[in-house]
């Protein structure tokens, strides 16, 4: 292992000196102060602190996933072994290590390991059903009846919770790697499909995982929020879930909603602010301005990109201003886009307006479709 060090004497008197030792050991930082009193030489050393378990789980997840990418099955199982043993109760590393012995031939193996991932309530049956790793136990009835099992356990989950959600997965999904997460709320007499439909492209464009949660109460022959109390409980819910079963990037995280459900949005984020890295309300009128969020720090880093038709109801536009002010005087960071002849509905060619909007909100983040042009009537800033 190399060693590099730096050396610093301090003296404080005429008997005591202290030489400062700062050295690179692999990487980590060790610091030793040596200090000279009275003839003597007394060591202090801090090291640095010890691996913790999660950061040991995410150091052996990101290796297993770049030797599954390159095809090395055997030094990736391996891996995989010492991750179920860091981590017995984590159902996503039976599930991973299911995978690579379906891979290896090993189909008992790896039915066995894919049942303790559904008992550990960590797999979701839409994966199961379409990753490349189990293909060769595809046609095996104890597969067909896990796929069974866990659909029934999500169903569960659902019932406890009080909520009905819809994961909607990219085309291209490696559940090794990191995926952003995007929840999204219908308005009132609306439908999650209406909103999955919406969204779909964009997501499908960052590589993203597509929440869709339902309003419980009937609308229009459709769907609407109780409240602010009801769509918190089913967002925290569908995204606990969503998090538990997949591996998501906590920095590319945002809640999204149209209408009643962009309203519900902004009273997420001054209720749970550390639930998202970032948030896109639209069309949605703003009712929280007495909020004790505001006057803590709790929404500095926040992203938020609002968009509201200029043609829209004057109550919400004002109350977005408002909203889009308000935030951004606490700390968050904020694009209020207003779209000039819109009004309570979508601007035109919506795809690329969301797909502008993630652009915003996860500045860093890899898309297949950079947006380059924008929609006509697009305006950034109040």
């Amino acid at each position: 292992m190399s060693e590099k060090s730096t050396r610093k004497s301090l003296d404080f008197n005429s008997s005591t000196r202290a030489h400062l030792m700062v050295a690179s050991r692999g990487g980590s930082l060790v610091m030793t102060l040596l200090v000279c009193a009275a003839g003597a030489v007394h060591i202090i050393a801090a090291e640095p602190p010890a691996e913790t378990k999660r950061q040991r789980i995410e150091k052996l997840t990101d290796e297993i996933a770049k030797l599954h990418a390159a095809g090395k099955l055997e030094p990736a199982l391996k891996k995989a072994e010492e991750l179920v043993k860091t981590s017995p109760r984590d159902g996503r590393a039976h599930y991973g290590l299911a995978g690579l012995l379906s891979r290896l031939g090993r189909a008992d193996d790896a039915l066995t390991a894919l049942e303790r991932a559904v008992k550990l309530h960590d797999v979701h049956p839409e994966l199961m059903r379409r990753d490349d790793d189990f293909q060769s136990l595809r046609d095996r009835p104890r597969f067909a009846e896990l796929v069974a099992a866990a659909e029934a356990d999500l169903r569960r989950q659902q019932g406890q919770a009080k909520a009905v959600w819809t994961v909607t997965l990219p085309r291209e999904f490696d559940p090794w790697r990191p995926a952003p997460l995007i929840v999204a709320l219908h308005g009132y007499g609306g439908r999650a499909d209406a909103m999955a439909k919406l969204w779909t492209a964009a997501a499908e464009s960052y590589g993203a995982i597509l929440v869709t949660p339902e309003g419980q109460v009937a609308a229009q022959n459709a769907h609407a929020w109780g409240g602010a109390g009801e769509a918190q409980r089913s967002v925290l819910s569908a995204a606990g879930d969503t998090r538990r079963r997949f591996r998501i990037d906590p920095k590319r995280t945002v809640l999204t909603g149209f209408s009643q459900g962009g309203t519900m949005t902004w009273e997420i984020a001054l209720s749970t602010p550390r639930s998202f890295a970032a948030i896109i309300p639209i069309a949605g009128p703003f009712n929280s301005q007495a909020s004790e969020t505001f006057k803590s720090n709790k929404l500095v880093g926040l992203r938020v990109c609002a968009i509201v038709g200029g043609a829209d109801r004057n109550e919400t536009v004002s109350s977005m201003r408002l909203a889009s002010s308000m935030f951004e005087r606490a700390g968050a960071k904020v694009d209020l886009r207003l779209f000039k002849g819109v009004g309570h509905d979508m601007p035109p060619e919506p795809d690329l307006v969301l797909l502008d909007a993630l652009a915003f909100v996860w500045p860093s983040a890899e898309t297949k479709d950079t947006p380059t042009t924008f929609p006509t009537g697009h305006r950034r800033g109040p």
